[in-house]
């Protein structure tokens, strides 16, 4: 083998185990289950049906006549059931915004989808915008 070839096979040989680190790796994990989350409910949701169905829970149970807890996921948008693998609790809370969202997911240190009204705002740093007024939330760490 000549020469070049070596060098070329050993640094790929090189390249691929540190990819197969990065990804055995916590941190990379749980950015790579971040994200496969992401795409899953892009596939599996609309937001458009998604903001409905939680401005209608909302209406539903405002926060200041308690809380809403559906820990077993009996009440889901559209698509929601269809995101296999991760636990589908629903809940109604009330955050720094002071503006009533739902919290989709995000049980046990998984990844969430806050949703609320379109003006609804999340200035949190774990959070990403979908759609006005709907964000995805990293993984509590």
């Amino acid at each position: 083998m000549r020469p070049e070839r070596k060098a070329l096979l050993f640094a790929a040989v090189v390249i691929a185990a540190l990819l197969l680190v990065l990804l055995f790796l916590p941190s990379s994990a749980s950015w790579f289950r971040t994200k496969e989350f992401e795409w899953k409910a892009r596939a599996k949701m609309d937001p458009v049906k998604l903001q409905e169905w939680a401005t209608n829970l909302i209406k539903r149970f405002p926060p200041e006549r308690g809380f809403y807890l559906d820990l077993f996921g009996t009440n889901l948008p559209p698509g929601a059931a269809e995101m296999k693998g991760y636990a589908h609790p629903v809940s109604i809370v009330v955050g720094e915004e002071k503006v009533p969202r739902v919290v989709l997911f995000g049980s046990l240190g998984e990844p969430a989808i806050l949703v609320g009204p379109p003006e609804f705002v999340s200035h949190g740093p774990e959070t990403k915008l979908w759609k006005p007024g709907i964000y995805f939330r990293n993984p509590h760490q």
